[in-house]
């Protein structure tokens, strides 16, 4: 073995030392770094959870607050401002089951479109045709359509302003919103009462 002019030997006990030393540090990096990174991560994805709901509540306290006054309040008397209006005032939909220009088929495609609009997916929209008014069954009066969204909570936000804005839209009776059983989304589920006529 030739030797280089002018380089040092090292002593076999310097580099065991030096070998030693690097494991020493690879082992505290693997033991210690990575495992505080990774805390540090999900700390951060449970603070940006915790805010996303903190937003969210803040955002639903108004309605709440309305809704809780509304219950609250004695049948004649009414949270808000008061709109008189007459029956005929009032938009309805007709009792033609079909889709036709004024019937509950063309009502439900209505929806199903602010739901795309609003990008949210449509799990299940179901309606008691028992409720439906015709033949003498039933006078004419609000029907109940149950509906399960999925989506963020920003787009469910704008699904029910769309919502709101149909006409024939009577009254939201129930909303729930829950995180979706295969998570990332959340699972909305409202039931709302449209008016016939």
């Amino acid at each position: 073995m030739n030797k280089i002019a002018g380089a040092v030997p090292i002593p076999k006990e310097c580099m065991s030392k030096l070998v030693i030393s690097l494991a020493a540090i690879a082992v505290f990096v693997l033991a210690a770094v990575v495992p505080g990174r990774l805390a540090v991560k999900r700390l951060d994805r449970k603070i940006s959870a915790a805010r996303m709901e903190l937003d969210e509540g803040r955002s639903l306290l108004p309605l709440y607050e309305t809704l809780k006054r509304a219950s609250d309040d004695p049948p004649g008397k009414s949270a808000g401002p008061s709109v008189k209006s007459t029956p005929g005032d009032i938009p309805a939909i007709s009792a033609e089951a079909g889709p036709g220009p004024g019937g509950f088929g063309r009502a439900l495609l209505e929806i199903g479109d602010i739901s795309a609009k609003s990008a949210l997916r449509t799990v299940d929209v179901s309606m008691d045709l028992n409720d439906l008014p015709g033949k003498g069954v039933k006078k004419a009066g609000p029907v109940a359509v149950d509906m399960t969204l999925e989506g963020g909570f920003s787009n469910f936000r704008q699904f029910l302003v769309g919502l709101c804005a149909l006409p024939y839209l009577d009254n939201i009776e129930y909303l729930s919103i829950a995180p979706a059983p295969h998570g990332g989304v959340l699972d909305f589920k409202t039931k709302i009462a449209l008016r016939t006529g």
